[in-house]
């Protein structure tokens, strides 16, 4: 029996109808809550700031942003969460420069920078040595000559192999010639925990997180690995004046979603974006958490991740960080 010609026009609106569909969710964006995966601790700076960008992008898009923390391995766990949802706008990924370095130091991360392509530039800022007060030194120079005289003694904290927390640590053992170990944490709250019990004789946080600890009795704040001294931290010295050049490491922190995301969604995520890092309330947020507003575009931060990417490769290798 052949089909008639009412068969063949009732499956052309079937097909049209169809069509339409993806087009009309695309309109309809967002319809529902927008998942924002955080591969950090609760709690941790990069969390804070997290949130902060999440409840300003809620009241522009109209919609309820819900953080979700996937702390671990560096950001790996994080970041394959992130990869492995649709690719519809609903999950978006809090990243940061310690993507490249954890996808570098893996030999599976489970993700590539190429899955993912940014929808706003929160902004930068750099790591800060920090040792327990109940470490026998006063200044980065004591704390050099003690982990000399105490080889056996020195370990230093670390988020995952590669992250900034590592490679610093490495690259101020080369420098400076002393000895010490790596311990890995989940985050930055245990891994600040486990200094102030003096389980580990360092650790290098952010400069978001190191703030929150500047006049504590139970910390110290060596040096920071900035070019020159910020208006954050202004009475930390940087490793650069301190005769260790090396020891620099500037991290910026984005908003990614799929790469294959429909362009209509991104173009509206990023649209929204920059109203709520045009805001005052955001701006406070980022000086408040020590972060420095991203000076670049979007287009200027994409194409200079394959540089970035090219230069951690070659350092993972200088120093010897095995990949795991």
């Amino acid at each position: 029996m052949k089909p008639s010609r009412r068969s063949f026009a009732l499956l052309g609106v079937a097909a049209a109808l169809m069509s339409a569909l993806p087009a009309q969710a695309q309109d309809n964006y967002p319809s529902r809550p927008i998942r924002v995966v955080v591969p950090y601790t609760p709690g941790a700076s990069t969390d804070v700031i997290s949130r902060a960008f999440a409840d300003e992008m809620g009241k522009v898009l109209g919609q309820t942003m819900i953080v979700e923390n996937k702390p671990g391995a560096g950001t790996a766990i994080g970041s394959q969460t992130a990869k492995q949802a649709p690719a519809d706008g609903y999950t978006i990924l809090f990243g940061s420069s310690t993507m490249i370095s954890t996808m570098l130091a893996l030999k599976e991360p489970g993700y590539a920078m190429e899955d993912f392509t940014p929808i706003a530039m929160l902004g930068d800022q750099f790591y800060v040595l920090m040792v327990p007060a109940a470490l026998p030194v006063n200044n980065f120079k004591e704390f050099v000559e003690y982990a000399k005289k105490n080889p056996t003694k020195m370990n230093y904290g670390m988020l995952g192999p590669g992250s900034p927390s590592h490679v610093l640590a490495e690259r101020l053992k080369t420098s400076a010639k002393f000895e010490w170990q790596d311990i890995a944490f989940r985050g930055g709250t245990p891994a600040v925990q486990a200094l102030m019990s003096n389980d580990v004789q360092g650790y290098f946080a952010t400069q978001t997180f190191a703030m929150t600890f500047k006049d504590s009795d139970k910390l110290k704040l060596m040096g920071i690995g900035s070019e020159e001294r910020g208006q954050f931290l202004p009475e930390v010295p940087t490793f650069k004046e301190l005769g260790y050049e090396g020891v620099v490491e500037q991290s910026w922190y984005a908003m990614f979603v799929r790469s294959n995301t429909p362009k209509p969604i991104v173009d509206k995520l990023r649209a929204a974006s920059a109203q709520v890092m045009k805001s005052p309330a955001m701006a406070e947020h980022l000086k408040t958490n020590g972060l420095s507003p991203y000076k670049g575009t979007i287009p200027s931060f994409e194409a200079s991740l394959e540089k970035e990417i090219k230069e951690k490769a070659e350092e993972t290798k200088r120093l010897g960080i095995v990949v795991q």
